[in-house]
């Protein structure tokens, strides 16, 4: 029993510990640019320093997908790519403790995207930003027809042609959107310092909470769900 006692005791250290101090550890740490610029990069370097990207970049070329140019903002470095025919984009992000895909298309009012990706966005919901999950689908071919599908299901209006030459110049102008949004909700600094802006305690404190291993875990969860039921059009 004293066993018990001190394994639950020690869970819920663990858990507190994420609740109450990871708020302020993100708080204290955590800034963003002031506005993003994506800086261009080769993709043949990060195809080569990552040796999980390869994989996943010939399975796009199989798919009819072109290389369209490469990235990192933060920690999280992106390789972007184009379909000519279908219109839609596609992109590799590679981060420290996950890598991958995830599919895309600009419309007059909203982007839609479908990833397999197994940690959630740290951001609020947005009526901009269409976004789903399926973190067990690991086959890019088959991510890629469920993308197809939800598209074809939500037939957002104005859909916009993905191209070699301005899916990273879209992409860096939709994440800006997104930051004018988190400074009219409070989550980053108005006012920058030296070219950052950092969270503030609000925003730290929902992000926080959003990642610490509990909510994450069930986030992601509820997520794929609702996922699988907009492809299969439950």
């Amino acid at each position: 029993m004293d066993l018990l006692h001190l394994l639950a005791a020690m869970l819920v250290m663990w858990v507190g510990a994420q609740y109450l101090l990871g708020p302020i550890v993100v708080w204290l740490t955590l800034s963003i640019p002031e506005r993003y610029v994506y800086p261009r990069l080769d993709p043949s370097d990060l195809l080569a320093d990552d040796y999980r990207a390869q994989p996943l970049h010939d399975d796009l070329l199989r798919l009819g997908f072109v290389p369209a140019g490469a990235s990192r903002v933060q920690v999280v470095s992106g390789l972007y790519y184009a379909h000519p025919e279908d219109g839609a984009a596609a992109c590799i992000m590679l981060a420290p403790k996950y890598a991958c895909v995830a599919f895309f298309q600009h419309h007059a009012h909203a982007r839609l995207h479908l990833s397999n990706s197994r940690m959630p966005s740290p951001y609020p919901s947005w009526d901009r930003k269409i976004g789903h999950v399926l973190p067990g689908c690991r086959d890019v071919e088959e991510l890629f027809r469920h993308f197809r599908t939800l598209r074809t299901r939500l037939a957002l209006p104005g859909p916009v042609r993905a191209s070699v030459d301005h899916v990273l110049a879209m992409s860096e102008a939709f994440e800006n959107d997104q930051l004018e949004r988190l400074l009219a909700i409070g989550y980053f600094a108005r006012t920058p310092r030296n070219g950052r802006r950092r969270a503030t305690f609000k925003g730290a404190l929902r992000m926080a909470w959003k990642l610490a291993r509990p909510s994450r875990l069930i986030i992601v969860m509820l997520a794929s769900r609702r996922a699988r039921a907009a492809v299969d059009g439950a």
